[in-house]
């Protein structure tokens, strides 16, 4: 499948949503789409090759959240999904500060939630996003690098994910304050204190 023909798949998946919202609103059919209508959709948005693609993924999750429907809310899979769009967005320098962007907005919002939890899936994939989308020695990187970790420290989400990422994000000077090693030194759970993953779920 050539990524043009990818692409019209994903833009057919995203029209048959939208139709689905419609005809839910317009009373024409009781059930309507739920959370995992949502969630295919933007993981195929998300893994198209599309520029936009941070934006249309945000655009679902909006309205998803504007969704006045019972089993119809976004959880920690469909936050993911958004980051990664936006971690893995390409294109030019306008294209990647929009996708940071959505990616701070997405990330506060989820913060700020009182009905999904910041795990450490969605710490290791905001780190994702910093990792591929802010240049290597950006302060802004190193700033909100520090910043995340310590928060999912404090809440006992740090997993392999974050770790792997936690790498790239950071200077040898701040990995080293962080986690007491060698910048080089790759770190699994096993190798930091336990109270720093103690609500780490396994199997997500």
């Amino acid at each position: 499948m050539t990524r043009t023909n990818k692409l019209g798949y994903v833009r057919l998946a995203e029209e048959l949503l939208e139709e689905m919202i419609a005809s839910w609103e317009r009373g024409e059919d009781d059930q309507g789409p739920d959370t995992q209508s949502f969630l295919i959709v933007i993981n195929a948005v998300a893994k198209s090759n599309d520029q936009s693609k941070a934006g249309r993924a945000k655009y679902l999750l909006d309205k998803l959240i504007g969704m006045d429907k019972e089993g119809c809310v976004p959880n920690d899979f469909v936050y993911s999904a958004v980051l990664n769009a936006c971690a893995f967005t390409k294109g030019d320098g306008k294209d990647i500060a929009r996708a940071v962007d959505i990616a701070l907005c997405t990330f506060a919002e989820l913060r700020g939630s009182s009905c999904v939890e910041c795990n450490h899936v969605i710490y290791g994939t905001f780190l994702r996003v910093l990792r591929h989308q802010l240049a290597r020695r950006d302060p802004q990187k190193y700033s909100l690098a520090k910043k995340v970790f310590s928060q999912c420290c404090n809440e006992g989400q740090v997993g392999n994910l974050v770790l792997s990422q936690l790498q790239h994000v950071t200077s040898p000077e701040l990995y080293f304050s962080l986690t007491g090693k060698d910048h080089n030194e790759s770190l699994t759970v096993n190798d930091v204190p336990k109270s720093w993953s103690r609500n780490v779920r396994s199997g997500r």
